[in-house]
């Protein structure tokens, strides 16, 4: 079983690695309009866009990178992140009608790896060599694994935990007709104890 898991996801990187040029190449690709990272300061935030200038050769020319500071530095957990980008949205859009948001909460203060405290661990490296021969860090293999979702959704935000290394095949997830769904992964309860958990109601939900 192990074995076929490892050929199913490695197909499935493959298969977003292949999206993945194609938002850099085809102007009718599917793309996400906004990727917005939130941050814990305009410290941060401003690091944030400098590694993104860093990739501009690397990134779809359609979609606007965004990164947004908590108000005053003051730290308001991912709730109030998310509050802050849809303020942010909101003044930038007349209508949300449309429009595809990948919002990556990355403000973290990375205490348990220090060396990445100043930038978090969006843009930590990993040690994977990308088919086009540059190095990875998670922010890259977000851009390639999340760049199958858009075509699955006609419209919406998906949000995301800036500190995972997040593998799956995007054909799994269907968003149509829903109006807010979770992608959540099975796991033994050793696991799941250290994380965020999802529990189903006696209705299913």
């Amino acid at each position: 079983m192990t074995n076929l898991n490892s050929l199913f996801l490695s197909q499935a990187y493959k298969d977003c690695w292949d999206d993945y040029n194609r938002s850099l190449k085809l102007r009718s690709f599917p793309r996400w309009d906004y990727v917005i990272l939130t941050a814990s300061n305009e410290q941060q935030a401003e690091g944030f866009r400098k590694q993104i200038a860093d990739r501009q050769n690397f990134l779809p020319r359609g979609t606007k990178f965004v990164a947004i500071p908590d108000r005053d530095g003051r730290r308001v957990g991912s709730g109030g992140a998310t509050l802050e980008v849809l303020r942010y949205l909101h003044e930038q859009e007349e209508s949300f009608d449309s429009l595809r948001v990948l919002v990556i909460h990355s403000g973290g203060d990375s205490k348990r790896v220090p060396q990445y405290s100043a930038l978090g661990k969006l843009f930590s490296p990993v040690p994977h060599e990308l088919p086009n021969g540059r190095s990875s860090t998670l922010f890259d293999e977000f851009m390639i694994c999340m760049s199958s979702v858009p075509s699955r959704i006609r419209e919406g935000m998906v949000l995301l935990s800036g500190d995972v290394l997040l593998l799956f095949n995007p054909l799994q997830i269907d968003y149509n007709n829903v109006g807010a769904a979770a992608i959540s992964f099975k796991e033994n309860v050793e696991t799941g104890k250290n994380h965020g958990v999802y529990l189903n109601g006696p209705d299913g939900n």
